[in-house]
């Protein structure tokens, strides 16, 4: 766990949520969709692990399929898992390309058409990670987890179900 553990970085203080808005994009029908504008405070009441990636990311594919596999157990749990597609011009079609290439099946699609929520959080690299805990602040972030390890699952789930990371 400490390789895992080190990859996560916890703020000094908890940052409250930013106010830019990001989209998600309900299927309805073969090519259409609903949108639904979101901020962070939307999901007040939940720990939310909020994952930034780009289609043109490719250490991006191997995170989301795994958190795709994950995300019926991490649900269970208590976790609100939110991919947020950003830096990318490709918008919804892109990421549904991406989604059905990779065999991405369980997440939902996100969008932060203008990086406004990339840059509020200060993300610099993707794919990244932010924790945030039921009060809406972001405590938390990594980057360069490997999902597919065990030890960074027990982080996961210890998160979803505590709604803190491991000691």
């Amino acid at each position: 766990m400490a390789d895992a553990a080190s990859r996560v970085t916890a703020f000094k203080v908890p940052q409250p949520p930013p106010t830019k808005s990001f989209t998600q994009y309900i299927p309805d029908g073969d090519r259409s969709y609903r949108r639904i504008e979101a901020t962070i405070k939307d999901f007040r009441g939940q720990p939310v692990l909020l994952v930034f990636w780009a289609s043109w990311c490719r250490p991006c594919r191997p995170e989301l399929q795994a958190l795709d596999k994950m995300l019926p157990d991490l649900t269970r749990a208590g976790l609100t898992v939110l991919p947020v597609m950003t830096a990318d011009r490709s918008g919804v079609s892109g990421a549904r390309f991406f989604f059905r290439g990779a065999d991405i099946v369980n997440l939902p699609y996100f969008l932060d058409h203008r990086t406004e929520l990339m840059e509020a959080m200060t993300i610099r690299s993707l794919p990244s990670i932010v924790f945030i805990d039921v009060e809406g602040r972001a405590f938390a972030f990594a980057v360069g987890l490997d999902l597919t390890q065990p030890l960074v699952q027990n982080i996961l789930f210890h998160f979803a179900q505590t709604g803190r990371l491991p000691d």
